[in-house]
């Protein structure tokens, strides 16, 4: 067996090390391009995850706004109807009134109760519709809000550094220069 010169041993290294730095570098930038690829899926999910909060956000709102507005048309729908009664209450206690002979004072007095019971009812029905009014803007604005927080509640990224072949030849350099040191060292020329 031929022994191995200082030379060979120096080429072999530099080629193991050039090797070895080339395929660090290679990874290096299959580790960063993996990254991107996962920072892009996890954007793409933040997007429709926020997209989707929108879109239930829009929709609840949308139902909201049609329980409301059916609410009013069902109370104003009663408050015609009450009036109607009142009026027909009031009609039908005056002819009796008027019948029986009654007039003045007393008839006035009582067209004023009547009128007093079917108006607090409707204050009723109005103060009703005016707090269920009320609560959907405050549940419009839970909505919005929760809606908000499901939209700014992203996952995050991870910064992608672009590998440079820089450091790799440097530290190719400095092997190099490392195996050239020891074999000088080993031939005695440097101490």
């Amino acid at each position: 067996m031929l022994p191995i010169s200082s030379t060979h041993l120096f080429a072999m290294n530099a080629a193991m090390s050039a090797s070895q730095s080339l395929l660090g570098y290679m990874q290096a930038r299959q580790n960063a391009a993996a990254q991107r690829a996962h920072n892009a899926m996890i954007e793409a999910i933040n997007q429709q995850n926020a997209l989707s909060a929108y879109d239930t956000y829009y929709n609840n709102l949308q139902a909201l706004e049609s329980r409301l507005s059916e609410e009013y048309m069902t109370t104003g729908q009663k408050l015609v109807l009450s009036q109607k009664q009142a009026l027909e209450v009031a009609g039908h206690a005056r002819a009796s009134a008027a019948a029986s002979g009654f007039g003045g004072v007393s008839i006035n007095n009582m067209m004023r109760q009547i009128a007093g019971q079917f108006s607090a009812s409707d204050r009723t029905a109005r103060k009703n519709m005016d707090n269920q009014a009320i609560q959907s803007y405050r549940n419009a604005l839970g909505m919005h809000h929760e809606t908000l927080s499901k939209a700014n509640n992203v996952i995050p990224t991870t910064p992608v550094q672009k590998p440079s072949p820089w450091a790799h030849m440097l530290g190719l350099g400095g092997d190099l220069m490392r195996t050239y040191t020891s074999l000088q060292i080993a031939k005695g020329s440097i101490r």
